[in-house]
Order: C-alpha cells, then sequence, then structure tokens
C-alpha cells in the first residue's frame, strides 16, 4: 500500500553528504532531448504534466522549483496537494512532506479531491491507493526541519524512490526566523541546485506578507522574506481566495455563482512562454478545486 517515509526509519547520512564532482560530470550527447527542446520547443517538448485545469498552460518540467504562495487561509496548500495527487494519477512519482498534517490527514482529504465528495469507501481509498502504490509517498515528520535534513530527503526521494514529484509545505517550516532573509535565500538556492542536481520538480508553499487587505490579488513581490526567493525560482503560482463573495453571502446577500470562488494567478515562468489567471470554484464537501461552477461551497474558514 501507500509508503509513508519516517525519519527514524531511514539512515541520511548518506544523503546529506556532498554530491561526488565526478557525478556531475557528464558526456554531452546525454543532453540530446534537452537541446532540441531549447531548439524545438513546440515539437520537442517531453510530456510533462500540466494543471488539472483548461486554460492553464504552464507546464512542469523537472530541474524547476514553483513557489505556491498565498494569504492565510487561501487553500494554497490545499490546492498543492489536490494537483500533486493528480500528477499521481498521471503516472508521475510524487512525495509530500507536510510539516502541519499528519500523512493520513493529508491521504483523508487528497481521496476526497480525487473523488469529488466527502467520504470516499474504503473501496475507493483502498482502490485509490492501491493503483498509486510505488507512486505516491508521504514524508512523516510535523514541526520544523532543519534546511540540509530537507535536502538529503530530496536526495533520497529522487535517487531511491524515483520521485519526479516533491511537495514541502512550507518555507516558513524549514526557516525559523520570517526576518532571517539569508537563511531564505540559501535554502532557496540549495532548493533551486537540489532539483537541477537530482533532475526533479520541487513545489514549495510559502506564505504571503500581511497587508492592509487581502481582497486585492497578490503578485510575486508579496511574497514574505527577501526578494530572492521569488528571483531564484522558475514558477511562482498564486492562489487567490474571493472572500468578498463570501462575506456578501454570509451577511444574506445575493451573489453571483459565475464569480470565483478563487483565482489561480501564474505571476512568473522562467521557461515558459505564458502568465496568466484563471477562475476556480470551490467544494466545501469534496474540499475539491474546479474550472467550472459547480454547487456553491466557500473555503472553510
Amino acid at each position: 500500500m501507500l509508503e509513508i517515509l519516517a525519519p527514524d526509519d531511514i539512515d541520511f547520512s548518506h544523503y546529506l553528504a556532498e554530491t561526488d564532482p565526478g557525478e556531475k560530470v557528464r558526456p554531452a550527447i546525454e543532453y540530446l532531448d534537452e537541446v532540441m527542446h531549447v531548439l524545438s520547443p513546440i515539437e520537442e517538448t517531453p510530456e510533462h504534466p500540466k494543471m488539472p485545469f483548461a486554460n492553464f498552460w504552464l507546464y512542469f518540467a523537472p530541474a524547476e522549483v514553483t513557489i505556491w504562495g498565498g494569504f492565510n487561509g487561501s487553500g494554497k496548500s490545499m490546492l498543492q496537494g489536490q494537483v500533486l495527487a493528480d500528477f499521481a494519477e498521471q503516472g508521475k512519482n510524487v512525495c509530500i512532506a507536510s510539516f502541519e498534517m499528519k500523512p493520513a490527514k493529508t491521504i483523508a482529504r487528497i481521496t476526497r479531491q480525487i473523488f469529488g465528495h466527502r467520504t470516499p469507501t474504503k473501496e475507493q481509498v483502498a482502490a485509490f491507493l492501491g493503483r498509486n502504490n510505488g507512486r505516491l509517498w508521504l514524508y512523516d515528520q510535523q514541526g520544523t526541519v532543519r534546511p540540509e535534513r530537507m535536502i538529503a530527503v530530496i536526495k533520497h526521494c529522487a535517487e531511491k524512490l524515483g520521485c519526479q514529484h516533491i511537495a514541502i509545505d512550507s518555507l516558513m517550516k524549514c526557516v525559523r526566523g520570517t526576518d532571517d532573509y539569508n537563511a531564505q535565500k540559501d535554502f532557496v538556492d540549495q532548493l533551486t541546485a537540489a532539483a537541477r542536481d537530482y533532475n526533479t520538480h520541487i513545489h514549495l508553499v510559502a506564505h504571503l506578507k500581511k497587508g492592509d487587505s487581502d481582497d486585492r490579488m497578490p503578485t510575486r513581490l508579496d511574497i514574505s522574506g527577501t526578494g530572492a526567493i521569488s528571483d531564484l525560482v522558475d514558477n511562482v503560482l498564486l492562489v487567490w481566495r474571493n472572500k468578498k463573495k463570501e462575506r456578501n453571502r454570509d451577511a444574506g446577500e445575493a451573489v453571483n455563482d459565475a464569480d470565483p470562488d478563487s483565482v489561480l494567478i501564474c505571476d512568473k515562468s522562467r521557461n515558459g512562454e505564458w502568465e496568466g489567471r484563471i477562475k476556480l470554484w470551490y467544494d466545501r464537501s469534496s474540499l475539491k478545486f474546479t474550472d467550472y461552477p459547480r454547487r456553491s461551497g466557500m473555503l472553510d474558514k
């Protein structure tokens, strides 16, 4: 069944050691596919997973880092989990490292999203876990984690388990000081190096600065901490929650269900040719985001 990575069960000393420089020296012929993708991206683009939403054209290539940002309570972690579960369903190897939620709760949440209702049956959950056995992994540690341990986890997941996508929730659990800009820059720099060295895609949740109002849609300049965070990564995704619509509905006012519950914004795509935003709707029963209106359901408080 589904595999849980417990820190006490794995000897990370090997992965904490620096990579042998010889491993970084490769013959030029090994770069053929990557070179052709650079020269002819339309004809030679490899099959990388995309968002399970129409008209969102960012694809998640190896050796990249994506920031998932949003104001507090925006649903960024929830949406990230849904997308990573969909990647597993697409046949990709995925590891989720949530330092705020136990694996059982993470699995319960993503199975609700996969099946689209509050209480999937045991048979449905078993079928989901069974078909993703060996593809969907969870790192079981809550609280804070040292940056060097997180890099070791990434190396283990990429080299030993073949994980193509690794999700980290969140930056603040890996770098304690919200004003320690040097530590933030160093850690994100290490993530970008690890993504390249181990040819995996790293998905990092980041919080946004508290402003006067979160009614406005954010930009990458709102990411809490040093500006180097958005400078270093390849992609920046931001989740905006339509709290005005929620307040109006809570006050008993009529709302237009065609107005989105959330908006997903691609505010940076270093290696792509598209940046933009799409409207999303949220079903509270299943915790699922869709790109089409469905029965009403605002985000949980």
